[in-house]
C-alpha cells in the first residue's frame, strides 16, 4: 500500500497472462488485494485498520448491493473521478466488500467489470470475499494479489473472549462459552453479538443464545438430511427445518428422496425392495401433491395451503425414513 503509487504512477490497460498472475507472488505486479476467508474473522477490518495505520482515506463499496454491469460500470468511472473527490489527499483507498455477492446468474459480466476497474484504476482497491471457491472468483483471484484469511483455532477465539469479557466485567461460565463459540462455529463477529445479546436482555440465557446461532448456521443441506433423519425429530422441529428455507427445501428433498434407504420403524431393518417401491410411490404421491399447493400458493398470491404444503414434505420423509 506504501509502495503502490510508485509501482502504479501510470494507468495501463495491458492484460496480464493467467499463468503469470498466478504464478507471481511479487505484490509490485498486482493493482489490488483480494482478501479471502470465512465470515467473521476480521477481513474488512483488517483493511480499515491498515488504511487508517497508513493514513490513507479510503471509500467502502459493497459489491453486493450493485446488482448489474451497468452499476459495475458506474463504479468504474467513480473511482476515477475519486482523486478530484479528494483534491487535498492525494493517494486514498477503495475497499469493495463482498465481491463474491456478483458471481450470480443476475451479475453476468459483474466480474469482468470489476477486472476492467483493476486494470484502468488509478488507486489502491482492497476486494473482499468470503467464498474464493465460486468458479467466477477464478478469474477474479488471477488480477489481485490474494491474502487468506483463516479461521482462529478455538483456543485463541475462547483466549480473546476471554479477554474481553475481562476487560467489559462480563462474568461466564468456561462451558457456557464452549458451547457458544462451537454454536458460532468460531465466528469471533456472531460471538460477540451473541454475548452482547445475552447480557442486553436479562431473560435471556446462554443456551437460548447458542441455539438461536445454531439455527442460523444450519445449512439447507443439513436440514434435508434431517428431515430425512430417523431419529426422534418432533414435528414441531420438523416444521421449523422445513421453514428454514421454505422455497429451496423441497427442491432438495424431490432430488434426495429417492436415494434414501428407508428402514423399519421398529426393527429399524432395511426392507425389501417391493415395499421399498411402495414407499416411494407415497413419497411421490407427496411430493405432487405438495408442489400443488406451492404453485397454488404462489399463482394465487395466498398462503392458505401452506400448512398442507407442510404437512406433505414432512409425510414424504416420513415414509422414507433413513437409517
Amino acid at each position: 500500500m506504501t509502495n503502490w503509487h510508485t509501482w502504479h504512477a501510470k494507468p495501463t490497460t495491458n492484460k496480464r497472462k493467467k499463468t503469470e498472475a498466478i504464478s507471481s507472488t511479487d505484490p509490485s505486479q498486482f493493482k489490488a488485494v483480494l482478501l479471502t476467508g470465512p465470515p467473521g474473522v476480521g477481513k474488512t477490518r483488517t483493511a480499515q485498520l491498515v488504511c487508517k495505520a497508513l493514513s490513507l482515506p479510503y471509500i467502502e463499496q459493497n459489491a453486493s448491493d450493485n446488482r448489474s454491469r451497468i452499476t459495475m460500470k458506474k463504479i468504474e468511472i467513480n473511482s476515477a473521478l475519486l482523486t478530484d473527490h479528494y483534491q487535498a489527499m492525494n493517494q486514498h483507498v477503495l475497499i469493495m466488500d463482498e465481491v463474491d455477492g456478483v458471481t450470480g446468474n443476475e451479475d453476468r459480466g459483474g466480474i469482468q467489470a470489476l477486472i476492467e476497474l483493476i486494470q484502468t484504476t488509478r488507486i489502491p482497491i482492497i476486494f473482499i470475499a468470503n467464498d474464493r471457491q465460486a468458479v467466477k472468483m477464478r478469474t477474479l483471484i488471477s488480477h489481485c494479489y490474494e491474502i487468506k484469511f483463516e479461521r482462529p483455532s478455538f483456543l485463541n477465539v475462547k483466549s480473546f473472549i476471554l479477554d474481553i469479557c475481562s476487560r467489559e466485567h462480563i462474568h461466564i461460565l468456561h462451558s457456557s462459552l464452549d458451547n457458544l463459540i462451537n454454536g458460532c462455529n468460531r465466528d469471533i463477529r456472531k460471538i460477540i453479538h451473541s454475548l452482547n445479546l445475552y447480557y442486553k436482555e436479562s431473560s435471556s440465557t446462554v443456551s437460548n443464545v447458542v441455539n438461536a446461532e445454531k439455527a442460523l448456521s444450519t445449512s439447507s443441506f443439513d436440514a434435508c438430511m434431517k428431515m430425512f433423519s430417523s431419529s426422534n425429530i418432533s414435528l414441531i422441529d420438523k416444521t421449523n427445518l422445513y421453514f428454514h428455507d421454505s422455497s429451496f427445501l423441497p427442491l432438495l428433498i424431490q432430488d434426495n428422496y429417492i436415494r434414501v434407504v428407508p428402514s423399519m420403524t421398529s426393527e429399524r431393518k432395511p426392507i425389501g425392495t417391493r415395499q421399498r417401491i411402495e414407499l416411494i410411490s407415497k413419497a411421490a404421491d407427496s411430493l405432487t401433491f405438495g408442489d400443488i399447493c406451492s404453485k397454488l400458493n404462489f399463482t394465487n398470491g395466498s398462503r392458505s395451503l401452506i400448512g398442507y404444503q407442510v404437512s406433505l414434505s414432512k409425510q414424504n420423509c416420513y415414509y422414507l425414513k433413513s437409517q
